[in-house]
Parts: structure tokens; sequence; C-alpha cells
């Protein structure tokens, strides 16, 4: 069940965002971060969820399977690139282990505790409602700050005073996981099925 929206603003989203993703933007983002010398702000890591995704895209290059179905599921469905393997000796440059070590501190303290846990497992489950959100992420200049809120589900609301252009998007996820998308003011909830 998704969350529901007039009619007139779905089909508004569905237009405006009708070009899928590439494959492999996920590892694309990663070494986009690692380009940037691991600078979050620079990079626009906006919330402990892109800060995990990033994280976890490093062990996924090294064909690192994950104890959380839904990380596998997510890097299995951003390309060929992922292939498990049964045992991984991760080993890291310098430089990655750094920006590894910079992205737990992020999502430490940006995590909400347990309460955050169902909306990354249902982020991390749907590759199209991750990419919408890190994508609005990207869109933001400045510093911005997120917050979670619980209620019929699980929203995490990101906001930019200054801003210019995109200054809050909301990540919405129904309380059982099944559904998730991103909430832009005059766009309505992206992305759509």
């Amino acid at each position: 069940m998704r969350f529901a929206l007039p009619a007139v603003l779905l089909c508004l989203a569905t237009s405006a965002h009708a070009k899928p993703d590439p494959p492999g933007t996920i590892k694309a983002d990663w070494l986009g971060l690692m380009a940037a010398k691991c600078d979050l702000v620079a990079h626009r890591v906006r919330t402990p969820i892109e800060a995990s995704v990033l994280r976890n895209t490093a062990y996924a290059l090294q064909g690192y399977s994950f104890k959380t179905r839904e990380l596998g599921m997510l890097f299995a469905s951003d390309g060929a690139w992922y292939v498990p393997k049964p045992k991984v000796t991760s080993k890291f440059s310098p430089a990655e282990s750094a920006c590894i070590k910079t992205l737990k501190a992020f999502e430490a303290k940006h995590q909400g505790g347990q309460a955050m846990k169902p909306l990354k497992m249902a982020l991390f489950s749907d590759r199209d409602a991750y990419l919408e959100a890190r994508g609005h992420s990207q869109m933001m200049a400045g510093k911005a700050e997120a917050t979670l809120t619980m209620g019929f589900g699980f929203s995490l609301e990101v906001q930019c005073a200054q801003c210019t252009a995109l200054q809050i998007y909301t990540i919405m996820c129904n309380a059982d996981g099944t559904g998730c998308g991103v909430l832009v003011p005059g766009m309505g909830m992206l992305p759509t099925e």
C-alpha cells in the first residue's frame, strides 16, 4: 500500500522522472565520493541511509555477502558489478579505510537508533526509491538536516534552510516496509509504480 496522493501529482511525478537510472549508479556514487576525497559535505551525503549504502558499497565491490538480505538486493539490482563470494577478506586502501570510518561516524551521529532500521531496510530493498532520495540530496546545496518521524509508517524529512532550489523532501515508507517513496513539495510522491 502506497501513501495516497492526488492522481494529478502522481502523473506529474511519473512524466518528470521517466528516464531510468543507469546500472552501476550506486557504484559510481562510491567512486565519486572517493574522487572527492570522502568529503561528505561536498558529495552531499545528507542522511545515515546514504552513508550506510556508500559505506557498504566498498564491501560489495569486493564481493562481500551481506547478512541483511536487503543490502544484497540493493547491490544486485544496481548491475552486474556486484558478485557475492562465499568468503571474502576485505582489503581496503588507506583512503578507502578512512572513508569507511568517516561514513560510519556520520551514521552513528545521525542514525536515530533502532527507529531508523525499518526505514533503512525498506529503502535498501527498493533501489528506485533509494536512488530518488539520493538524487534529491545531491540537488541540495549547503548544510541540510534530516529528522526521523514515525506515525502511520516511517519518514525521514530532509530540510535545507539556505538552499535556493530544492529545500525539502521526505522519504516515506509504510510501517510494514512494503513501499517507499519520496515526497517532494509541488511534485508529489516519487517514484511511482
